[in-house]
């Protein structure tokens, strides 16, 4: 098990089982039960040089609670330690920053409702007409949106060429 020890400058430094830890004042610990037991008597302002100490940790100016430093500072320490000494354990897969896309949802009516009739009929092997697709007299917008037209009069000329693609 490793060992680690603090010095009176706050320093922290991790030794691997059969290095030799030097002789000094430097309080020792081998686990994060021991550290809270040494970090139980010391001032908040301690735990917070400790962790800035560490190499590679941000500096921090305060910490919620006693237990949550001994924890990361537990957790630092660990990296202090040579790796072939350390767990076996895959590092956790960094996250991207983008956010998945959902997936497109195909357009749905309900059963039975005029979106729903002329969603069946465009799918259909054939295709539709406008005529076919026409319930009153011109389509409703949204229909003209899903068929990109600006104009009415581009309903009849559309109309005119499938009609005249299916019967040629």
């Amino acid at each position: 098990m490793a060992t680690f020890t603090i010095d009176s400058e706050n320093k922290i430094a991790g030794y691997t089982p059969g290095e030799a830890v030097p002789e000094s004042n430097a309080e020792r610990f081998t686990t994060e039960g021991e550290l809270a037991e040494l970090a139980a008597h010391w001032p908040a302002a301690r735990l917070v040089e400790v962790w800035n100490s560490i190499p590679g940790s941000k500096p921090v100016k305060k910490f919620t609670d006693r237990k949550t430093a001994v924890t990361r500072i537990w957790k630092a320490a660990q990296s202090l330690v040579s790796r072939h000494n350390a767990p076996d354990v895959a590092p956790k897969a960094a996250r991207s920053g983008k956010r998945t896309s959902r997936k497109p949802k195909g357009h749905t009516g309900r059963d039975g409702s005029k979106k729903a009739k002329v969603l069946a009929l465009l799918e259909r092997a054939k295709g539709a007409t406008l005529a076919e697709l026409d319930v009153g007299h011109r389509l409703a917008g949204a229909q003209r949106a899903w068929l990109h037209l600006e104009h009415p009069r581009q309903e009849t000329q559309i109309e005119n060429r499938l009609v005249q693609d299916r019967e040629g």
